[in-house]
Formats: C-alpha cells, structure tokens, sequence
C-alpha cells in the first residue's frame, strides 16, 4: 500500500508512516479493566446458570469413559460452570476486545474457537502439575520427595501427548458450537460461550493426563481423572486473564 500523505509505498498495513510519520490507521484502544460491581456479579450468577446444564451435561457423557462417579461428573461440571460464569463476566469486556475493536478484528465464533483451542493447548503446562500430584498419591506417599515430584511431572509431560489432542478436539468443538450460538445471543453470551469452551477443553485434557498418571500406579482411574480436572481447572482460572492478553495480541498482529 502507499501512504496517503507522502506516497511513499509502505510493507504491510502499518498504523504509521516509516517515511513522514502520518497515521495510516487507528491504534487498537487498550485493553478495559475488568468491571467489579453488582451488575458484573448479577452476570456472573445468570452466566452460571446458563452453562451449568451444558458444562454438567458434557462431564455426565464422558465421565464413563474414566469411570467417575456421577457424583464426580457433576462436581466438575458445577466447577466448571461457575469458573466460566464468573470469571467470564468478570473479564467479560476484556474477552470480548477482539469483537468491540474498530474495526472488529474476528466474529463471535472465531472468537470461542480460538479460547477452545487455546484451553487445549494449557494442558502441556498443566500436565506437569496433574502428574506431580497424582503420581506420589497413587504411591501412596504422605510427604512427596522431590524425585518423586520430578518423576511425577516428568510423566505428566509424556501424557501431556496423549492429552492435547482430544482437549484440542473438545475446545474446537465446543469453541464452534458455542460460539455460533453466541452470536445470536446479547453480548455477555459470547464472554460466556468463549470461557465455556476454554474450560471445557482444560479440565477435559486434564483429566485424560490424571487417567493416564494414575494407570502407571494404583491410583484408581476415577481418582486420577477428577482429580486431574479439578487441578486443570485450578490452573485455568489463573492463566484465563494472561490469555485474554495474549488472544488480544494476537488479533493486533494478525487480523
């Protein structure tokens, strides 16, 4: 392209002139901060109650598949629901910057897609963590030692293998079909939709990585699924903001 100032032909599509310092076009607005007030706790308990049935109806069809109990399969189900309406409300603007830029820099789909996937790809870092812990527990050790720590989380890593592909197959399908949805829904939905399919991938891989840990001792599966999921789902609530960081510098790159 070339400048409209000075003329000059220009890499790209830059935000200013490397010639004549002319803006080109408008910088992205900064990132808004997440809204603490009664309205966003009134989202929070709707969003809640709004995924709660997906959330527990995802954990209730593929709880069989580790052998969890029903009661396990609604207790990261409820967990999840209230991580991602909580959570998603609270940073609901910041989630939501890639749709409310000038110009807008993706759709509603795109957007709950690329959280999905994103929450698939966290379980490489929470599967060191999920292996950590469920590895001296199905040792039956009190006080983990470091090298039982170590071996732990060296063997979460190689499940971590095993793990990303259908966490990322989760977060595709639940980022698409979410985020469709969303888009004919009022605003909060997609904030909602976009943390759901995060969640969901994270504590899915997290699980098949506790599955996976607990078979090398004798740790019940069950066990090491919940407990994989519920460690997972810790991790997410802590790297959810950093996301909404890193999605956004992504859109600014690259949109």
């Amino acid at each position: 392209m070339r400048c409209p100032a000075c003329g000059k032909q220009l890499p790209n599509a830059p935000y200013f002139c490397a010639y004549c310092g002319a803006a080109i076009k408008a910088l992205p607005g900064p990132m808004p901060r997440p809204a603490l007030d009664l309205r966003t706790a009134m989202l929070a308990l709707s969003g809640t109650g709004a995924v709660l049935p997906l959330s527990a109806g995802f954990w209730l069809l593929l709880g069989p598949l580790a052998q969890l109990t029903v009661a396990q399969r609604l207790q990261l189900g409820a967990l999840a629901a209230a991580l991602a309406g909580c959570l998603g409300a609270v940073l609901r603007a910041q989630v939501s910057w890639p749709l409310n830029a000038q110009p807008p820099r993706c759709t509603p789909r795109q957007l709950a897609l690329v959280y999905g996937l994103s929450g698939g790809l966290t379980v490489t870092v929470g599967a060191l963590l999920v292996g950590a812990v469920v590895l001296p527990l199905g040792w039956g050790l009190n006080t983990p030692s470091l090298p039982a720590l170590s071996a732990g989380a060296t063997l979460g890593f190689v499940g971590a293998a095993f793990a990303v592909p259908p966490a990322l197959l989760v977060g595709a399908l639940a980022g698409e079909g979410l985020g469709r949805l969303a888009g004919h829904l009022p605003s909060p939905a997609i904030a909602f939709a976009a943390a759901m399919a995060w969640w969901l991938a994270g504590s899915a891989g997290g699980g098949v990585v506790g599955v996976f840990v607990a078979t090398q001792t004798h740790y019940s599966t069950a066990s090491g699924a919940n407990l994989g999921a519920l460690l997972q789902s810790a991790l997410q609530v802590l790297l959810f903001p950093v996301a909404a960081y890193l999605i956004r510098f992504t859109f600014v790159l690259f949109a």
